[in-house]
């Protein structure tokens, strides 16, 4: 049975610990760090301070802000290791499962965190040598502003081609041909009633 994990409660000035409590339970630092004790408990027999590892997280933040992205690397390529990991270990399983069902269970388990790890590599590499383009364009959108592109004709007031003497080029002209001249006209056809 493992122990409940330990939590320091700093309350702002005016604030009751209940309030503080609520306060620190809201925050995505804790609802992280509450996780973390999960697969902390699962590793160890030693309490988890969730107030420490709040504190980890938060310098963590501080590094990503202030414009340090090594550890978001680092994380990266460690769940694109893990998802390697599940994949090999799903594919195993696949193999060594005897029923069909529960085979393709195994086989669909590792194609997702094959697909997962690719992504995610897909990303390191994105972040390691970004897209050309991709920048230019975004550079180019922030120096010209806002762009709208307007189809405007001018129509300007004029005088037909036969008013002006000037023949209309149409290319060769052929003998006159009557097309389906055998087609009688219709009659006269009611639309409420012929329907």
């Amino acid at each position: 049975m493992s122990k409940k994990p330990s939590i320091n409660i700093y309350p702002k000035e005016g604030e009751t610990n209940h309030e503080a409590l609520v306060r620190m339970e809201m925050s995505s630092t804790f609802k992280t760090a509450a996780n973390m004790n999960w697969l902390h408990t699962s590793i160890s027999d030693q309490p988890y301070d969730i107030s420490a590892g709040m504190m980890a997280l938060k310098d963590r933040i501080d590094q990503i802000n202030s414009g340090d992205l090594s550890c978001t690397i680092e994380s990266l390529s460690n769940q694109a290791a893990f998802m390697e990991a599940v994949y090999i270990k799903m594919y195993a399983l696949a193999m060594n499962a005897e029923d069909m069902t529960i085979r393709d269970q195994y086989f669909r388990a590792a194609e997702n965190a094959q697909k997962q790890a690719a992504q995610t590599l897909k990303i390191i590499l994105n972040h390691k040598e970004p897209n050309k383009t991709q920048f230019i364009k975004q550079q180019t959108n922030v120096a010209n502003g806002p762009q709208q592109v307007q189809n405007i004709v001018e129509l300007k007031p004029g005088k037909l081609l036969k008013d002006q003497n000037e023949a209309l080029d149409i290319g060769r002209t052929g003998a006159p041909e009557r097309i389906g001249a055998k087609l009688e006209t219709v009659g006269k056809i009611n639309r409420t009633k012929n329907a």
